[in-house]
């Protein structure tokens, strides 16, 4: 039986990359394999090592905030986490986002160079392969061709920062991942990113697509003969790049009812036009999703699209921003729209009119994607 080592920012199963990461944790331990977890961040009821502790989050989100360095600081965090390495001993490190104010990149990449183990890497999003923002395509940036020289995103995308050292910071970047390429494995969940990975100073490293997978148990059609009504537009944090300007004018353009659910982060909506919904359990959306119309997607950026995706498991089509890659690349498989986030509406019209292809395969499951893992990590 193998040792693995799991780092991430979070193990919480309210995040979705924590969530992906226990569901994991949860089936190398069932089947007898000796499996560790270390983050740094939230809720620790389930964490084996605490990376560092709330001051020096603070501490290091202060100093990234001031002068762009995102994974610079907390080296006496990261010395902890190595001297736990050290303990564990694993056969394989499996490391997910490194980014989150709480560890020390170039500390912890050294240690894994001079160990020269296994080392699988999952790219939930694409921070390493810039020197700043966590996505780039809706920026119109081409990081690999730029090397994020004149970066301007400092103030308004995550990380934020009083100034910019994105070109450092690549440089940075591609000199520790440069370090350990002949004992890495990429995964990523999309052949959209995968592609980006092929452009980047990454090309050549051994890189697999394993989608994220849906909980069956909770995401699941309803009973038959379930009457569906409304639209629903979903996020955890409805950021800038969520476009959630898209669905209050949708609002005006259709007598539908629209509920948003997630934290508007600020933003104003007519609350006489649109049903606001903070937070919901896991099981609680999945019942919103089995009683929805259409389901509204118009976020420009990301990874995968697990909104899209738990969408499908329990049966409602869904409308998708036709610039954002990662949902495009869903679409393929049907079961929606794609449409220019200035007409929603018209993709909302083609749905209500059946004018879509049907889904054609369900998307991975949880069980799919954590047999996919195992195989990656030698288990």
């Amino acid at each position: 039986m193998s040792k693995i080592l799991e780092i991430n920012t979070v193990a919480d199963c309210t995040n979705a990359v924590g969530r992906l990461m226990m569901s994991l944790v949860a089936e190398l331990r069932a089947q007898g394999h000796g499996c560790y977890v270390a983050t740094g961040r939230g809720d620790f009821t389930y964490v084996d090592y605490r990376i560092g502790n709330k001051l020096g989050v603070y501490n290091h989100y202060l100093w990234s905030r001031i002068n762009d360095s995102q994974g610079m600081h907390s080296r006496s965090a990261t010395r902890g986490l190595v001297k736990y390495f050290k303990d564990v001993n694993p056969d394989v490190v499996h490391l997910h986002n490194l980014h989150g104010h709480y560890l020390n990149i170039e500390l912890l990449l050294n240690t894994l160079a001079q160990w020269g183990g296994r080392v699988v890497m999952t790219m939930h999003d694409l921070w390493w392969l810039t020197g700043h923002c966590t996505q780039f395509d809706h920026n119109g940036c081409l990081p690999w061709e730029e090397n994020c020289r004149d970066c301007s995103h400092n103030d308004d995308e995550y990380p934020l920062s009083l100034v910019s050292q994105a070109e450092r910071n690549l440089n940075n970047k591609r000199e520790l991942l440069n370090s350990i390429r002949n004992q890495l494995v990429i995964v990523v969940p999309t052949r959209w990113m995968q592609r980006s990975l092929e452009q980047s100073y990454l090309q050549g490293v051994d890189c697999r697509v394993i989608p994220n997978g849906v909980d069956t148990k909770i995401f699941h059609l309803p009973q038959a003969g379930a009457e569906r009504s409304g639209l629903l537009c979903v996020a955890a944090r409805w950021s800038k790049s969520k476009m959630l300007d898209k669905i209050v004018k949708l609002s005006g353009e259709t007598d539908m009812a629209i509920t948003v659910v997630g934290d508007l982060m600020g933003n104003k909506i007519d609350t006489r036009r649109i049903k606001h919904i903070r937070h919901l359990s896991p099981s609680e959306l999945a019942v919103l999703y089995q009683r929805s119309a259409v389901l509204v997607n118009p976020t420009q950026v990301e990874s995968y699209g697990m909104v899209t995706v738990e969408g499908l498991s329990c049966g409602v089509p869904v409308v998708v921003n036709s610039h954002c890659g990662a949902s495009v690349e869903l679409m393929r498989n049907g079961g929606g729209v794609i449409a220019d986030p200035d007409d929603l509406s018209l993709g909302v019209e083609k749905i209500l009119m059946g004018d879509f292809e049907p889904l054609l395969t369900p998307p991975p499951s949880l069980d799919d994607m954590c047999t996919a893992y195992l195989e990656v990590l030698g288990c």
